[in-house]
């Protein structure tokens, strides 16, 4: 597992982007989900947003090494 930061918004929402175009398994945590309890709030949740509306806070990607480098390209590791 390796842990990258974003500066922002804006780079969150690129990484999210490109791993969806290299098609990753993407796990979303985004701000409203810490209001919820349950699997199934969480889902009900996520539902009433679009994926360009998502207010991110992480993102989780899953796939082939070289296409996740690709996705998290310009991050910075994490401190």
């Amino acid at each position: 597992m390796v842990i990258y930061k974003a500066d922002g918004i804006g780079q969150m929402q690129r990484a999210f982007k490109r791993a969806k175009e290299r098609e990753l398994h993407i796990g979303i945590y985004s701000y409203p989900l810490f209001a919820t309890m349950t699997e199934e709030d969480n889902l009900k949740t996520m539902a009433n947003f679009t994926d360009d509306e998502q207010d991110l806070v992480g993102l989780v990607f899953y796939g082939d090494v070289k296409k996740v480098n690709k996705a998290v390209d310009g991050l910075k590791f994490h401190d």
